[in-house]
């Protein structure tokens, strides 16, 4: 996951502030659209510090990093090649064990959601309000984004298998519950009705 602060010069700042809370109601949303399906579910971890490499968690941590690269990886080369081209040809990918070493839980299949998101500072909501009074102005449409996110989800079974890929994006404020909402349920639109 990664929230940033959209500057009105068009910079980003980090904003990890901001990740905890909207951490746990992505969990809450990814949690309902999954029990209105009738499926069990058994939360991972969201993250885990890296930063101790001398501590007795420590290969268990650096197994934690890389399963997570090893996701990322995956989850990059799917974006590439099924939704950047849509390419609607079948899934082919696996992660090894990568799923069940961030899951202490037994299960099926896990899904893994990927969340970046931009929201505005004071200063780009107000570029974007002169953006709107210069096209009212100039009758030209002036475009000042300000709230970005791109979901992704993967359903990954117990073997390592990717079953299913969902990818969501768009002008979606990720601070406000019903934006989230959205988000999700784009993302996860064909995820209950969808089988390899």
């Amino acid at each position: 996951m990664q929230i940033e602060s959209l500057h009105s010069g068009g910079l980003r700042e980090p904003r990890p502030d901001l990740e905890n809370d909207v951490r746990a109601r992505l969990i809450a949303e990814l949690t309902d659209l999954l029990r209105r399906s009738g499926r069990e579910i058994a939360a991972a971890p969201a993250d885990a510090p890296t930063n101790s490499s001398t501590s007795p968690a420590a290969p268990r941590l650096a197994a934690e990093a890389d399963a997570r690269a090893l996701l990322a990886a995956v989850h990059e080369a799917i974006v590439t090649h099924h939704v950047r081209y849509r390419h609607r040809r079948e899934l082919d990918y696996a992660v090894g064990d990568a799923a069940r070493t961030l899951c202490d839980a037994e299960f099926d299949a896990a899904l893994v959601a990927s969340l970046q998101a931009a929201v505005p500072t004071g200063g780009r909501s107000a570029l974007q309000a002169a953006g709107l009074a210069m096209s009212a102005v100039t009758q030209s449409f002036v475009y000042v984004p300000t709230h970005e996110a791109a979901l992704t989800l993967m359903l990954i079974d117990a073997d390592g298998e990717v079953l299913w890929f969902g990818f969501a994006a768009g002008a979606v404020d990720v601070l406000s519950d019903s934006g989230l909402r959205r988000l999700v349920r784009a993302a996860g639109r064909r995820l209950l009705h969808e089988e390899k």
